[in-house]
């Protein structure tokens, strides 16, 4: 891991990568940006949240009319 920081992450990366059990050839990898004590539990449910998190977003947008929108800045929502 690079250098140390009171426990917060260096320069580097952990690189997480996982396939699912009925297709091994199904890859995804992960950049991981955690402290060097992170268990690898921690990591793989983290990462598994990412589809959750962005199914709510999805569904946000859809709610509330922006999907059609593109915002890039954040005085354009005034």
């Amino acid at each position: 891991m690079g250098e140390d920081r009171d426990g917060l992450p260096g320069r580097e990366v952990w690189l997480l990568a996982r396939h699912l059990l009925k297709d091994p050839a199904d890859l995804a990898y992960y950049l991981c940006h955690a402290p060097l004590k992170t268990p690898l539990s921690k990591l793989a449910q983290v990462a598994a949240s990412r589809y959750t998190v962005e199914q709510c977003i999805d569904e946000a947008k859809g709610e509330t009319s922006l999907a059609d929108y593109e915002i890039r800045y954040w005085y354009s929502w005034y």
